[in-house]
């Protein structure tokens, strides 16, 4: 599992908003519910399609997943969750043409292969 986040989004509340944070493997999604919660992560091989829709102002995030799960995410701005939705659908991408052998992207895989 890959830890350096790609891309954050937060909610256009002020206080305890809901985040988005790309990986390049999964999505994770933290509600703004004072951290009641667990975070919902969507890893990117289970995406199945993502969509953006927006009602009076507010646009959500929605992601279906190949086992027919749905998960949405209330956001933000139109203009910020076009983007957070471009990001995953270039994530999903480059998920479908990374090589099955995740060990062999790991960096220190890498830069021991090219030292």
């Amino acid at each position: 599992m890959n830890d350096t986040s790609v891309a954050e989004f937060r909610s256009i509340e002020t206080l305890d908003p809901t985040t988005i944070t790309l990986y390049p493997d999964r999505v994770v999604i933290r509600l703004g519910d004072g951290g009641a919660r667990e975070p919902r992560v969507v890893p990117i091989s289970e995406l199945a399609r993502v969509k953006v829709r927006t009602l009076f102002g507010i646009s959500s995030l929605v992601l279906k997943t190949t086992e027919g799960r749905t998960v949405v995410a209330d956001l933000l701005e139109r203009s910020q969750a076009q983007s957070a939705k471009d990001q995953i659908d270039r994530l999903i991408v480059l998920s479908a043409a990374a090589p099955e052998d995740e060990a062999a992207t790991e960096p220190d895989v890498v830069e021991n292969a090219v030292a």
